[in-house]
């Protein structure tokens, strides 16, 4: 009983931090983030990975049994160069196993990740990342939040069902 009540807590605690931290993003329509003096986002997206493109669905809200590969992506307009990224990605339980590469550190507790690296912008000015679901994984509301160069550039709250 004790570990259904430490769940519904850290759901209901997961659940605020999300509604009280999204107002601070700005929006489709509002005012672009500038990356430094040279760069703004352009775009954001956030979806499921199509398995016969790679392209991004847009969808907070994914059955993982037919579309188990997720991510997000951030477009950029101006000028070519290095960007240091850090990618937050939080869980409403600990996984069991993580695959993760060696950008990417799992905090202890086993139900959050940050990854982060550095993405050369060249021909193509975008940033992106993904995940595949699991069986095993937890499924419900997930948080993910991106910055680069240190400002946070978008946060996407979305469901694994």
């Amino acid at each position: 009983m004790k570990t259904s009540r430490d769940t519904l807590i850290r759901s209901a605690c997961l659940l605020l931090m999300v509604l009280l931290s999204t107002s601070a993003i700005p929006q489709p329509g509002s005012a672009q983030v500038r990356v430094g003096p040279d760069l703004i986002v352009a775009e954001t997206e956030f979806g499921y990975v199509d398995a016969s493109t790679g392209e991004i669905i847009a969808s907070r809200r994914i059955d993982t049994s037919q579309h188990p590969g997720f991510g997000w992506r951030v477009k950029l307009e101006g000028q070519a160069r290095t960007v240091r990224y850090r990618e937050e990605f939080i869980l409403p339980a600990p996984a069991k196993v993580w695959q993760v590469g060696h950008h990417t550190t799992v905090a202890p507790d086993r139900a959050s990740a940050v990854t982060e690296g550095d993405a050369q912008l060249d021909g193509q000015m975008d940033i992106r990342n993904g995940w595949i679901h699991t069986p095993g994984d937890p499924k419900g509301l997930h948080v993910m939040r991106i910055w680069l160069d240190g400002v946070l550039v978008a946060e996407f709250d979305f469901i694994l069902y």
